[in-house]
């Protein structure tokens, strides 16, 4: 989920329950600017994490927040996070421009391609050219 917050464009966790959306942007608010992605992607790689129960996500950000402006703690899964993240954002964006250009193609016309079609035929399509010669 994508959250307009100061101008800048953060993604919240998608594992992060609906109750405690408004509490995490509190947290946010106070934060750097700069640190709160990788706040957000920390929080979303701990709460991944099966061998951890976080309880009180806004309570554990909150810590994480000055821990990290403080220099005492280090990020363990905000990167890894945040390269899911722009590879699942590229994925989406290759499979639309595929959808676009079969869509524009077409000499009949169809209803639009579900994404599900869409990611289907595209394997599909990577299938063959791994194939080739």
């Amino acid at each position: 989920m994508n959250v307009q917050n100061d101008e800048v464009d953060i993604s919240l966790p998608s594992v992060l329950g609906k109750q405690w959306h408004e509490a995490v942007r509190k947290v946010l608010s106070i934060a750097k600017p700069e640190h709160r992605q990788s706040l957000l992607d920390e929080l979303e790689g701990q709460l991944r994490n099966p061998g951890k129960r976080i309880a009180n996500p806004p309570g554990y950000l909150h810590s994480l927040r000055v821990g990290l402006e403080s220099g005492r703690v280090q990020l363990a899964y905000a990167q890894s996070i945040a390269s899911q993240r722009e590879q699942n954002r590229h994925a989406q964006d290759t499979v639309q421009e595929h959808i676009k250009a079969l869509n524009t193609n077409l000499t009949t016309t169809l209803p639009p391609m579900t994404k599900e079609d869409a990611f289907a035929q595209l394997r599909q399509q990577v299938q063959t050219m791994r194939k080739l010669p």
